[in-house]
């Protein structure tokens, strides 16, 4: 039942206007970015879900891991 209602929250969410380069986003810049900027960021680049009840450290280290298998 929770998969659909995922799948269904996540076909209404659409990303801001612009495209973001990876290659320019530092491990600082992530840091600075609040959960919330980091939850946009991720479904933007990656289509991913981040949750934004861990530890802010954690959401960055995530993100900071996908970004450099792109790099």
């Amino acid at each position: 039942m929770l998969e659909w209602i995922k799948a269904m929250y996540m076909s209404l969410r659409q990303p801001r206007a612009g495209v973001i380069e990876t290659k320019n986003i530092t491990h600082e810049e992530l840091k600075g970015m609040t959960k919330l900027e980091l939850e946009e960021l991720g479904i933007q680049l990656f289509d991913i879900d981040i949750d934004r009840r861990k530890k802010h450290s954690s959401l960055v280290a995530k993100l900071w891991k996908k970004i450099k298998k792109i790099k």
